[in-house]
């Protein structure tokens, strides 16, 4: 695997052909977030630098749903990146395609929370947190998560993590 290039694809692909010729291994999404952002140069507390790797995320996705637009995997992280970007209408774009798609996986439920949360539509984002505890997802991790900081001192959020947290 090659740190300076992720991507995200529904299924593990070896290959894919990137600008220039080079080809680049590839990695499933979830594959991506289990190892931790910062293992690919993305972190909270760097912001500036973290946006060219937003970019490149945000670039190959896009690619990816080019050639199949029925990933709601892909599709929340084009919505995740492109918040992080504070491309407002192309995040929001792809959360409406994404909800189109009606996904049950938590971890794309996840995606859309946070991006709606990164856009300031915090009863969104509240509503796909649920979604997302409802289906599974671990409540410790969005405790953890820096991008949800500011939904944690909402009231609301307590509701949650008092409903899911086991």
């Amino acid at each position: 695997m090659y740190r300076d290039v992720f991507y995200l694809t529904a299924r593990p692909r070896k290959d894919v052909r990137l600008a220039g010729g080079r080809v680049r291994a590839l990695q499933h999404p979830k594959a991506l977030r289990a190892r931790g952002a910062e293992a690919f140069g993305i972190e909270t507390r760097e912001r500036a630098k973290a946006a060219a790797a937003f970019e490149k995320a945000l670039q190959l996705a896009e690619a990816e749903r080019a050639i199949n637009p029925r990933q709601p995997d892909v599709v929340a992280e084009i919505a995740d990146s492109a918040s992080m970007l504070g491309r407002r209408e192309t995040a929001l774009d792809a959360i409406r395609a994404v909800e189109r798609m009606d996904t049950s996986d938590a971890a794309d439920q996840f995606m859309i929370a946070g991006a709606y949360e990164q856009l300031g539509e915090r009863a969104l984002a509240l509503k796909w947190l649920g979604r997302a505890l409802a289906n599974g997802y671990d409540w410790r991790r969005v405790e953890s998560s820096p991008s949800f900081a500011a939904l944690r001192k909402d009231p609301r959020f307590a509701g949650l993590v008092t409903k899911f947290a086991r």
